[in-house]
């Protein structure tokens, strides 16, 4: 990937964390990326991983168990992360 694209990527992945950290309230957040199947790439294209964290997660440095939504929250969580996207200057 052109150094170029990547700058956008994070570029975008920065605003993106931003909106969801203050829209669950996260305490903190992980972003991550993995290249390479030994690097545990499952899905072989460029994607990134962007995990809150919250104090009550924190169980040995181990990432937390994946919380599982119904669609409407999801729906609902969504609008409110693109609201502030829309709303906020980062």
């Amino acid at each position: 990937m052109p150094d170029e694209e990547v700058g956008n990527i994070f570029k975008n992945v920065n605003r993106l964390a931003k909106a969801i950290v203050s829209s669950v309230k996260a305490d903190g957040l992980n972003i991550g990326q993995s290249n390479g199947k030994i690097a545990s790439q499952t899905i072989f294209h460029v994607h990134i991983h962007i995990i809150p964290r919250f104090k009550n997660d924190v169980e040995s440095n181990k990432f937390p168990a994946r919380k599982k939504f119904i669609i409407d929250e999801l729906k609902k969580l969504g609008a409110h992360i693109q609201k502030i996207l829309n709303t906020t200057t980062f």
